[in-house]
C-alpha cells in the first residue's frame, strides 16, 4: 500500500529536470495547490516550538546531530545526451547521507533543543546534520490536531535543505522549502496533510556554511525550528509536479534499455489514504 503519493517516472533518454516537469506541470497544476506559496492560507490551529524542552517532548521527539563531510566516489562523465555514461571519473557527495529512509542515526548524539543554537561544524566549508523523529500529539493546547495539514519551518545560519520521511522534494525553480531558501532565510515546507494523532514524521535538515565560494569565518546553527498545524482541504489536492530523490536498483543490464541512467521521479498530488500503482501505459511507453 502507497499512501500520500501519486508520481510518473519520466523515463525519456536525455530528458532534462525541467523538460520532464514542464510535460507533467499541466497535471500538477491542477485542483488546490498551496505547495508553491510556501506559506499556509489558512490560520494557524496550534503551534509548537522545536527548539525547548516542552516542544520536543509533546511530540515525543529528540533531536540528533553529526557533522558532515564530503567523500571521493567514482563516477561518469556526461555523454552527448548529457547524461552520466561518459568515461570514468571521480567527484564528491556528502557523508552520511541522512536524509533518506532507513538511516539510523542511533549513535549520533542527543542534543538538548535549547542547544540548537550552539555553533557547531569546523568552520569555513562546512556541513552538518540535525534529525528528529515527531509523532502527532492528540492535543496542542487543547487543539485537536486531527485532519490539519502540518507546516515546518527553520531558519539556520547559513542554508538549509530539509527532507521529509526519506524524501526531498523539488519543483523546477523552487526557492525555499525543500532547498536553499537564501542566505539566512526561512525553510518553510507541508511535511503532512490530514495529520493524525500517533502518526509519525521523520524530519533531517542538512546545514551548510555560507557563503560558500567564499567560506565564511563563522559555523552552522539553527535560529529557529516550529510546527504549525493549519487548517487543510480534505481530499486529495494536485501539487505542482515536482521532482524527488530515486534510486533505481540495476539487478539486470537490460533494464537500461527502459530506464535511463539519470531517470526522474516527479510527484503530482498527495494526500490519498491509498492508491494503486504503477501502472505501465503501452500506448505512450511511459510508466504512472
Amino acid at each position: 500500500m502507497m499512501r500520500h503519493v501519486l508520481a510518473i517516472v519520466a523515463l525519456g533518454l536525455g530528458l532534462t529536470t525541467a523538460q520532464a516537469a514542464g510535460a507533467v506541470g499541466n497535471v500538477g497544476a491542477r485542483g488546490n495547490s498551496d505547495e508553491a506559496a510556501q506559506t499556509p492560507s489558512n490560520a494557524v490551529l496550534a503551534s509548537i516550538d522545536l527548539t525547548t524542552e516542552a516542544g520536543t517532548v509533546l511530540v515525543q521527539g529528540q533531536w540528533r546531530y553529526q557533522d558532515a563531510h564530503l567523500a571521493d566516489v567514482d563516477f561518469r562523465a556526461a555523454d552527448t545526451q548529457g547524461q552520466p555514461t561518459g568515461a570514468a571519473i571521480r567527484t564528491q557527495e556528502i557523508r552520511p547521507a541522512a536524509g533518506v529512509t532507513g538511516f539510523d542515526d542511533s549513535a549520533w548524539p542527543v542534543i538538548a533543543p535549547t542547544s540548537l543554537s550552539t555553533r557547531r561544524g569546523h568552520g569555513r566549508v562546512s556541513f552538518n546534520w540535525y534529525r528528529i523523529d515527531i509523532t502527532v500529539p492528540k492535543s496542542i493546547g487543547g487543539v485537536d490536531p486531527s485532519g490539519s495539514t502540518l507546516w515546518f519551518e527553520t531558519r539556520l545560519d547559513d542554508y538549509a535543505e530539509i527532507w521529509v520521511n526519506g524524501e526531498i522534494g523539488r519543483v523546477y525553480g523552487q526557492m525555499g522549502g525543500s532547498v536553499v531558501a537564501g542566505w539566512n532565510a526561512p525553510n518553510r515546507l507541508i511535511v503532512g496533510r490530514h495529520v493524525q494523532p500517533g502518526q509519525k514524521i521523520q524530519l533531517a535538515v542538512f546545514g551548510m556554511n555560507g557563503p560558500i565560494s567564499n567560506a565564511p569565518t563563522n559555523f552552522i546553527y539553527v535560529r529557529e525550528a516550529k510546527l504549525d498545524f493549519v487548517a487543510g482541504p480534505a481530499g486529495p489536492i494536485a501539487v505542482p509536479a515536482h521532482e524527488v530523490n530515486i534510486q533505481v536498483e540495476r539487478l539486470d543490464a537490460s533494464i537500461d534499455a527502459i530506464v535511463p541512467p539519470n531517470a526522474k521521479l516527479f510527484k503530482l498530488a498527495e494526500g490519498f489514504e491509498f492508491t494503486e500503482g504503477p501502472i505501465w501505459v503501452r500506448s505512450g511507453t511511459y510508466l504512472l
